[in-house]
């Protein structure tokens, strides 16, 4: 991101000497949070949470002695006051997203989602953290799903609690980041790579999505700016699944095998909602990157306006789609791995690499 995205400040300045605490920090956008502040003078990084196997990953591939690693978890108050002590900045991004998972363990993800985020809020609190960041999603907008309920009621809890609570607490809002562990890229990928077909709920389905590089310049910006109890809103681009099926189709022609429509999955949206009419009053702040809004303030009516909905927003093409899979480094690195593992000779895929 160019520095006309940070305005006046300067990331490596507002870092400097810091000790910044990424819990999720072996996730998708914890990594790339990390990998963003390895590029800027902090004192020390700190890796919390509870995958012992990637965070030996993580020893192994990074030798940068500024990152310290903690094994803990978030309902374990013990683990997290240990983790936090010294820190002055915590970038929150743990949580249970999976919803077909989190709808068969809904109390796993209340504990997780909202539990856990409490004991952080508190031990940030204890620990006089400066500022703590904390990554919410479209689902917690009119949420269908537990995943979507337990990440509304931790962005009204930490609203809450921002008035109150020492820290700085400031939320960012995302779409799906694209070809973040979980998502529908990845999945997509490994059925190609498998022989199958792609499994599809339902091509007219509309979705956000963005960069892993625009979700950390989010969270970054949010840690210059932020006021406490706002909540910047990513202005995602938005695509039709079917549309993604398609670019995909083409990206891998030699091995696709075609795709089969399974339905919707139980309490999934078809269109996602990004920001509410009602939240539209709470406006504060809006550039052509972010929408900010601060429940803190009393609604003003002369702001509202329509939501925000996938489904009204202008689609990118078949041809953007397939621009932006091929410019994907990861789509590159697992491009090469399927070809070689396929023993395929292919001169317009090998090109694009």
């Amino acid at each position: 991101m160019t520095k006309d995205f940070y305005g006046r400040k300067n990331p490596a300045d507002e870092f400097a000497d810091k000790t910044v605490l990424i819990t999720g920090g072996t996730g998708t956008v914890g990594l790339a949070c990390l990998k963003r502040l390895l590029s800027y003078p902090v004192k020390e990084i700190r890796i919390f949470s509870r995958d012992e196997s990637k965070q030996y990953d993580m020893q192994n591939t990074y030798s940068d002695k500024r990152i310290s690693y903690f094994l803990g978890d978030l309902k374990d108050r013990e683990s997290i006051l240990y983790a936090l002590s010294g820190s002055s900045i915590v970038f929150h991004t743990a949580a249970l997203k999976q919803v077909p998972l989190c709808e068969r363990n809904p109390l796993e993800a209340v504990k997780t989602n909202i539990l856990g985020t409490d004991h952080l809020l508190s031990a940030a609190d204890i620990c006089n953290v400066e500022k703590l960041i904390y990554l919410s999603s479209d689902k917690a907008v009119d949420p269908t799903c537990t995943m979507g309920l337990t990440k509304k009621l931790e962005e009204i809890m930490c609203v809450s609690k921002s008035q109150y609570l020492s820290p700085l607490i400031c939320g960012v809002r995302f779409g799906n980041v694209l070809f973040s562990k979980g998502s529908v890229i990845p999945l997509f990928i490994d059925q190609i790579s498998r022989g199958r077909k792609i499994t599809v709920t339902d091509p007219k389905m509309t979705r956000f999505i963005m960069s892993i590089d625009e979700a950390v310049d989010l969270v970054l910006y949010a840690s210059l700016y932020g006021k406490s109890g706002q909540i910047y809103v990513k202005k995602c681009r938005t695509c039709r699944i079917g549309d993604l099926v398609e670019a995909i189709s083409f990206v891998f022609s030699d091995i696709y095998t075609g795709s089969e429509i399974i339905g919707v999955r139980k309490n999934e949206k078809y269109h996602e909602v990004m920001l509410t009419a009602e939240e539209t009053r709470h406006i504060v702040e809006e550039n052509d990157d972010f929408i900010g809004i601060d429940y803190t303030v009393p609604p003003d009516p002369s702001k509202g306006r329509e939501e925000y909905n996938s489904g009204t927003e202008k689609l990118l093409s078949v041809e953007e789609l397939k621009s932006l899979l091929l410019e994907s480094k990861f789509l590159k690195e697992n491009l090469v791995q399927i070809i070689q593992f396929k023993q395929l000779n292919t001169k317009e895929l090998v090109q694009t690499v």
